[in-house]
């Protein structure tokens, strides 16, 4: 007998010793293994020991009945202490919802049910959603979401000792009723899984270790999470437009993506164990492992510490942090970094870079810049309304595209000189697109075409 067929043989001969209570009705499922090349984005490392078995059905499904499809999962985990082989649920005839209700089954051919598909997405008839204790996996195999745009849904029933483990992209997109949904367990959340979720309030992630991008982005009413230290990675955006006021990080070796807390009402900022990557510095969060300190994530009650040389992306976007003074030692201002800051940034000689969106919907009364800066980004005061009628940027030689969008700059003194260079699109827009600037004077001659 060959390994692998000794190895095939134990796996079975456990499963007939263990077997699983269960059954129901499955006209309505659609069930599928997965194949060795797993469609998902992120798929969390079972507990060891893990055997990987050749699939039973080579051609990937096996009709049982008119109406159900399925076929042994590929991969053998520890459940429950024993190797199980579970099954996917891939599509769903109408008729699985019943009253607003759908009842995911715990057991199909005496083997758990462990993973959803793309299989309920805009389904606006489900109101109340049982999830078995054996589901592991809320997948996105098509990038559609399991339960994007499920309107209705309210609410999501666990059984004691559900352990959800990874939810995929986009699974609960613009669910605008979801009230709430048990995360204690889970490990990765991925791109956008909750984006639009208007009702949670408050979410456990003490196991999470992986939070993808934009994952609660725009859940109005989240305002309370709890991190574990298991935490590896916050994404882009993962918190945005939320109304969080205070976080707590317990794990030492995160990262953390463009500011995961711009548009919040963050106002507390702890590092429980400290950080391999950042520290606090005057309440704000700020790199330790970069040669050039940046601020990543900005506070209400923040400020910027003399030594910073980077205000970071979108790093006090919609956080409205009392009136700022920029130390001199800032020597870059990166994208959006004050995007709808409402109160007055005073600005000191050593700026270079003023990026793209930088102050852009902002309430700053700039009339002049620094000398020190020499460039500035597309859009970088596009939309505000309090700069002065006159403008001086007069060391600047680099210009984007509609710098001065929508505000109230009439007349602009720029440096110029012959390596003056001003940005423009296909469509031929420059920095005065979208302006009403009258007067460009440059203290030097620029070259012509």
């Amino acid at each position: 007998m060959t390994k692998k067929a000794k190895i095939l043989t134990i796996i079975f001969s456990v499963l007939g010793a263990c077997v699983l209570a269960g059954g129901g009705v499955f006209s309505y499922l659609y069930f599928s293994k997965k194949t060795n090349n797993r469609s998902t984005t992120i798929t969390p490392t079972p507990p060891d020991p893990v055997i990987i078995i050749e699939p039973v059905d080579t051609e990937g499904y096996e009709q049982f009945t008119d109406d159900v499809i399925a076929s042994n999962y590929d991969m053998a985990e520890v459940y429950q202490g024993f190797y199980q082989i579970g099954w996917k649920i891939m599509r769903a005839k109408s008729t699985a919802v019943q009253n607003g209700n759908l009842i995911i089954p715990q057991v199909y051919q005496k083997l758990p049910v462990i993973s959803i598909s793309d299989t309920f997405s805009n389904w606006s008839e489900i109101e109340r959603i049982v999830i078995p204790n054996t589901l592991k996996y809320i997948e996105t195999d098509n990038n559609k979401g399991c339960f994007r745009n499920c309107t209705s849904i309210q609410t999501i029933q666990f059984p004691v000792g559900t352990k959800i483990t990874n939810v995929g992209e986009n699974a609960f997109y613009n669910c605008k009723l979801l009230e709430g949904i048990d995360l204690s367990s889970c490990e990765i959340i991925e791109k956008s899984a909750f984006d639009g979720c208007e009702k949670i309030v408050g979410i456990d992630l003490s196991s999470c270790k992986q939070i993808g991008v934009g994952a609660f982005y725009n859940c109005k009413a989240l305002k309370d999470v709890t991190f574990g230290e298991a935490l590896e990675r916050i994404s882009d955006d993962a918190f945005c437009y939320t109304v969080i006021e205070e976080i707590s990080l317990p794990s030492y070796d995160f990262t953390l993506g463009r500011n995961p807390f711009a548009h919040t009402n963050l106002t507390s900022i702890v590092l429980e164990n400290g950080s391999s990557n950042y520290e606090i510095a005057q309440g704000c969060i700020v790199t330790t492992s970069n040669a050039k300190r940046t601020l990543v994530v900005g506070s209400k009650n923040g400020g910027i510490e003399d030594g910073v040389v980077v205000v970071g992306e979108n790093a006090f976007a919609g956080i409205n942090a009392g009136n700022l003074i920029i130390p001199s030692s800032v020597e870059k201002i990166e994208k959006a970094a004050f995007k709808s800051h409402e109160n007055l940034v005073q600005l000191n000689s050593g700026l270079k870079i003023i990026g793209e969106e930088a102050f852009s919907d902002s309430l700053v009364a700039f009339e002049a810049l620094p000398d020190t800066v020499t460039e500035l980004g597309t859009n970088a005061f596009a939309g505000c309304q309090n700069l002065g009628e006159n403008f001086e940027a007069k060391g600047v030689t680099k210009v984007g595209i509609a710098v001065f969008a929508g505000t109230p700059v009439q007349n602009l003194t720029l440096k110029g000189g012959s390596s003056f260079v001003a940005e423009t699109d296909s469509d031929g827009h420059n920095f005065l697109n979208g302006s009403i600037i009258q007067n460009v004077t440059y203290l030097e001659p620029i070259e012509t075409e």
